[in-house]
């Protein structure tokens, strides 16, 4: 058994300010800053405390103490011009500097022996510096058609790994950096009561990172970097409907991804390779090659639809009944992708209604979410396995001042 709790505060404070022109000529520009500061805090006596055998007198626990302050800064800026009447070209840039640092220590204590048996400190900083960009087209062919295309290059900072007591994983993490293909149509119907969205996207990522359990040590999971080059593509539709009291929505999405290449250690399969290098392996029993798997959590296909209609009841009040179905396929909860561990989340529906009555400034709406009550497993951590939220009902009151 493993027996854990923590007591950890988070302060940030951010700002940002935005310089933004008219829009009433061709030429359109718009400048801006932002600034965040965030401190996690991790107190003495309990801060972050994890006993591995809680019911053995004698026990490792390993306690976690520090401070983690993180900064973010960036100045971007964009222009606009249109070439001809309802086509627009947009250039856009972005730099960005952000810290994040650690003065902490991780602690191992034996039960019954005083003072810690180890202490490994942790006083460490990365700062990573980008310049990203955007180019787009946006030709509004009507007003009830809109066209747009751009590439675009964006970054995920760098950080830190917390301490880990057995000193085996990467403290540091690179920025993450993506190149962003798009293209999409935006429709307007029956005099603007349908609106439609259709996209694609092929996103290209450099130094992906991902979470992955520490093979040593099995209670840690630590951020790498996949050194190959990763792959997300796909397609996105949606449309809204208001047809008086009549409404509708409708989103689906149809999506594959590839991790570039990456050898990982899957800690489940016991021990530890002696050599696990993340570009080049080599490949093993224990040391896996996960190039060409699938991202965790990205489901090849997702569905959904919603519609309600409101009821006059007289005078200003209204009964509205609505149902909601989406249709998740099924996807990996894990890289490794080991249907004998239980990687495999299968696929799911779930319906959910609601019945709200509205009356002025009030409203009373009862609600059940998964009224099939399907049991699933929404996501996996290490060896654990956690469920999906079951049949829920309630009552919600509200009102609007």
């Amino acid at each position: 058994a493993l027996s854990f709790r923590d007591n950890i505060s988070e302060e940030i404070w951010s700002q940002e300010f935005n310089i933004i022109s008219p829009d009433t000529g061709p030429f359109t520009w718009m400048l801006g800053g932002y600034y965040q500061h965030d401190k996690i805090f991790i107190p003495e006596n309990g801060g972050y405390y994890s006993d591995a055998t809680p019911n053995t007198p004698t026990a490792l626990d390993i306690e976690i103490v520090g401070v983690n302050p993180k900064t973010a800064l960036a100045a971007f800026g964009q222009v606009g011009y249109e070439l001809t009447d309802g086509l627009q070209i947009t250039v856009g840039g972005r730099w960005s500097r952000s810290t994040s640092a650690n003065d902490a220590e991780a602690r191992a204590y034996f039960t019954g022996l005083p003072g810690p048996l180890l202490v490994l400190p942790q006083v460490d900083r990365t700062v990573n510096k980008k310049v990203n960009g955007k180019i787009a087209l946006n030709w509004t062919v009507d007003p009830n058609h809109f066209l747009y295309a751009f590439v675009a290059t964006g970054s995920k900072a760098g950080g830190l790994n917390g301490p880990n007591i057995l000193g085996r994983t990467p403290l540091a993490f690179d920025a993450e950096d993506v190149t962003d293909f798009e293209a999409g149509w935006k429709g307007t119907f029956f005099d603007g009561h349908l609106r439609t969205q259709l996209g694609g996207y092929y996103n290209i990522y450099k130094n992906f990172q991902v979470s992955i359990v520490d093979p040593v040590s099995p209670s840690i999971s630590s951020i790498f970097n996949v050194p190959g080059k990763t792959k997300l593509y796909g397609v996105e539709f949606s449309a809204q409907g208001s047809f008086d009291a009549f409404s509708i929505d409708l989103a689906g999405s149809v999506s594959n991804s590839k991790l570039g290449t990456f050898f990982a250690a899957d800690p489940r399969l016991g021990g530890a390779p002696a050599v696990c290098n993340p570009e080049n392996g080599p490949a093993t029993p224990r040391c896996l090659d996960l190039t060409g798997n699938e991202q965790a959590y990205a489901p090849k296909l997702t569905l959904s639809a919603g519609a309600q209609y409101a009821i006059p009841l007289g005078g200003d009040a209204t009964l509205t009944p609505r149902v909601d179905f989406a249709h998740i396929a099924a996807s990996w909860g894990s890289l490794f992708q080991n249907r004998l561990f239980g990687d495999r989340l299968e696929a799911r529906n779930i319906l959910n209604a609601q019945l709200t009555l509205k009356t002025g400034d009030w409203s009373i709406a009862a609600y059940g979410t998964n009224m099939t009550d399907q049991h699933y497993v929404a996501a996996i951590n290490g060896a654990r396995r956690l469920a999906g939220a079951p049949h829920q009902y309630g009552l919600r009151v509200s009102r609007n001042f």
